[in-house]
């Protein structure tokens, strides 16, 4: 298998900033970009072994910060697909974006049959802050909880998965899972601000992480045509 790396690195801040120039922003991607990143997102996809269970995550807020949502979309191997969405009460976009792969990644702990061989699963998030902070262990100053939740969930993940890879994908670029993820967000976010409410920072105090699919969490499953 081609390494998916070729496509997707992230480093240190200067590595950040020219994965960012390549691909622009996505408000005011140029055609040449967006073609650039409708191409590596077909290869990165292409690349992905059918076994694996593929996540799709976003974050969203209406002001940052502001009416807050998280969506997740899970595609399993059989062609099945898990929507996940959960309003945040007031929160900013950056805390959005890593519940939304902490709301995944927990319905995988929770949904995980110890009968069958491990999964291999790979998270793709289109938010960088949210892929440099779980890759590269950044001490953060804000949303430190959060982030100790994330990290001692992945390595949950990791004892009980064949595999886990998290790569970020560049906004916007016609991926349908990604924005199936986008929408999920923002249906979440717009339910927080039709019905405030607010949810504190979770504590570590279940192994297991159930608490970050909890209250308004919704998800359905259906299968793909």
């Amino acid at each position: 298998m081609e390494p998916l790396s070729k496509y997707w690195i992230l480093g240190n801040t200067r590595k950040r900033k020219a994965v960012s120039s390549k691909y622009g922003n996505a408000s005011n991607r140029t055609p040449s970009q967006q073609l650039i990143a409708n191409q590596d997102i077909e290869r990165l996809l292409t690349a992905i072994p059918d076994y694996f269970i593929r996540i799709f995550t976003d974050g969203s807020s209406i002001g940052n910060p502001g009416p807050a949502g998280a969506g997740a979309l899970i595609v399993f191997p059989n062609g099945y697909l898990t929507h996940l969405s959960q309003p945040l009460g007031c929160r900013g976009n950056n805390f959005s974006e890593l519940w939304g792969i902490g709301m995944a990644w927990t319905y995988l702990l929770d949904h995980f049959d110890p009968a069958h061989p491990p999964p291999h699963v790979i998270c793709l998030t289109d938010s960088q802050y949210a892929f440099v902070a779980i890759t590269k262990g950044i001490k953060a100053r804000t949303l430190t909880k959060l982030l100790r939740a994330i990290f001692r969930l992945k390595a949950l993940l990791s004892k009980s998965l064949a595999e886990l890879r998290i790569h970020w994908i560049p906004a916007h670029t016609g991926c349908r899972e990604n924005d199936i993820a986008d929408d999920l967000a923002n249906l979440a976010s717009r339910a927080a601000a039709a019905e405030p409410i607010f949810v504190t920072t979770p504590t570590v105090s279940n192994p297991r992480f159930n608490y970050i699919l909890r209250n308004d969490c919704l998800h359905t499953h259906n299968q793909l045509h």
